[in-house]
């Protein structure tokens, strides 16, 4: 949900995840594990709220 991670309407939490990666940016490890495991939906939270 921080947005130095950039925006994330339209995008998949790991799209948006692997974009701050490839950015360089410092992204929790631990949301990585999560998202690759499928403990955690991929879709943006916000997407069904726009």
């Amino acid at each position: 949900m921080n947005m130095k991670y950039g925006p994330c309407i339209g995008m998949t939490r790991l799209a948006r995840w692997e974009r701050a990666e490839n950015l360089g940016l410092n992204r929790p490890k631990e949301i990585e594990t999560c998202l690759r495991q499928g403990k955690v939906g991929l879709e943006c939270l916000w997407n069904r709220l726009v």
